[in-house]
């Protein structure tokens, strides 16, 4: 009788806790799908306040590049480029908060990128006192004419989407459907395939050259130093990466190689990688070990090793412009001079390591862009003295030199290099056109116990 008491108790009790266990999963359940079911709420939302956002600005660019068009003074076109490119950068960050892979819409980026900078580059030309070409005029229509064909196209999706019927799930078919199926409708139109058809009038978009970030020739630069140079075998490449180094062939193995307007060999060592173009054998660049003991050697010193190491693989006439400091690691900037002029373009990085004095990185990739015989002014308008009346009152000059400065657009620019003192001994350099008397560019020089770096 006993027995029978206890197990009819063990029974209630087993009962009773699978009961509890099933309601507490219930509840789980429900909470868990309650919060899963808040996140794609708020997720969706998230989303379509970013499709909205991208409408709006695609509608101020078109609208803006319509005004810009007729445009004739300077003020207006400086109000007009500079609203243009806040709306253009603020267009890819909408974009980016859209379920869409960057590489997918890689001519709608560009085009984001090329509207505003191409804008502020028509801007300056007008504040100098050019005109606005025929040519540069039709480029604005184009570009008008392509933000009016996305903005409709943005406008449209917006417009289903606050009906209902566009979908930022992933399609779940295969082929160029751009329907999705969902609980809530039979089909709906799908958000990424609607997209890639914006993204393909976008194709014929012509090439626009100017001086820019985001112009095509930037893109599409050939380097100097291969042009009309015959390529070479990865043999003859891993030969010349073991000449450099100075090791034997059988310790480099072959790397996954690189494309793009400088396509290199790519070469492994045991804590070293080494890149050699496939044009003409240049050694690219080399990257080592980051790592560095307590530093035993000089900043000054490294400077030293560097340029004896550039000599000796045939990098003449290099001089050392910044450095700085980083965990026992000196890197320095050294630039290729010229007859006494300072070719800022034709760069190279070299690292090395503070405690044993030895290259462990080297980065050549500015050198082999723009290396060659660079264009000077024999007779400029202005002369270094006649020049520094363009320099403002707040300044003391404490030396000149001659540059060639990197341009925006991937060229170069001869200028004089002013080297002056401002308010609270603040340093800088102010990089003048002697045809023009503008300033090209300002830097301001920052010194710390890590070395010297430039804003």
């Amino acid at each position: 009788m006993k027995r029978t008491s206890m197990k009819r108790r063990t029974k209630i009790r087993l009962i009773g806790f699978l009961t509890s266990l099933i309601v507490t999963l219930a509840i789980w359940g429900g909470v868990n799908a309650a919060l899963v079911n808040r996140y794609e709420r708020d997720l969706n939302v998230t989303k379509e306040r970013a499709l909205s956002t991208l409408s709006s600005y695609m509608e101020s660019i078109n609208s803006n590049l319509q005004k810009g068009i007729y445009a004739n003074t300077s003020p207006m076109l400086a109000n007009i480029s500079a609203q243009i490119w806040l709306d253009s950068a603020s267009a890819k960050n909408a974009l980016s908060e859209l379920p869409a892979k960057h590489q997918e819409l890689i001519n709608t980026y560009r085009f984001l990128s090329q509207v505003g900078d191409y804008t502020m580059s028509l801007n300056e030309k007008v504040a100098k006192g050019q005109k606005i070409t025929a040519k540069e005029t039709q480029s604005l229509f184009s570009m008008k004419d392509v933000a009016s064909t996305l903005s409709q196209q943005i406008n449209y999706l917006l417009a289903e989407e606050q009906s209902g019927n566009l979908s930022f799930e992933e399609a779940k078919k295969s082929g160029t459907e751009t329907k999705v199926k969902d609980a809530t409708s039979d089909a709906k139109i799908q958000f990424n395939g609607a997209l890639e058809d914006a993204e393909e009038s976008l194709k014929d978009f012509p090439t626009l050259l100017y001086d820019g970030p985001f112009s095509d020739s930037v893109l599409k630069k050939e380097p100097e130093m291969t042009k009309g140079k015959d390529a070479i075998s990865i043999e003859k490449a891993k030969q010349v990466a073991a000449e450099f180094l100075n090791i034997d062939i059988e310790s480099l193995s072959e790397g996954e190689e690189e494309g793009g307007n400088l396509p290199l060999y790519i070469f492994n060592g045991p804590d070293f990688t080494i890149a050699i173009t496939k044009q003409g054998g240049y050694m690219c660049y080399i990257l080592g070990s980051t790592y560095a003991g307590e530093a035993v050697k000089k900043p000054a010193q490294a400077v030293d090793i560097a340029i004896d190491y550039l000599k000796k693989h045939g990098f003449d006439s290099m001089k050392e412009s910044y450095f700085t400091t980083s965990d026992g690691i000196c890197t320095i900037n050294l630039s290729y001079m010229q007859n006494g002029v300072t070719c800022y373009t034709d760069l190279i990085k070299v690292s090395v390591a503070l405690d044993t004095g030895k290259v462990i990185s080297v980065d050549a990739r500015g050198y082999l862009m723009n290396h060659k015989t660079h264009k000077t002014i024999e007779e400029p308008k202005y002369s270094v003295t006649q020049a520094q009346r363009f320099l403002s009152d707040y300044l003391t000059i404490k030396s000149i030199n001659k540059a060639v400065i990197p341009t925006d657009s991937g060229g170069e620019k001869f200028t004089y290099e002013y080297y002056c003192v401002g308010e609270n001994k603040q340093e800088l350099l102010v990089y003048i056109d002697p045809q023009t008397g503008f300033e090209e560019n300002i830097l301001i020089l920052l010194y710390s116990d890590n070395g010297v770096l430039t804003k």
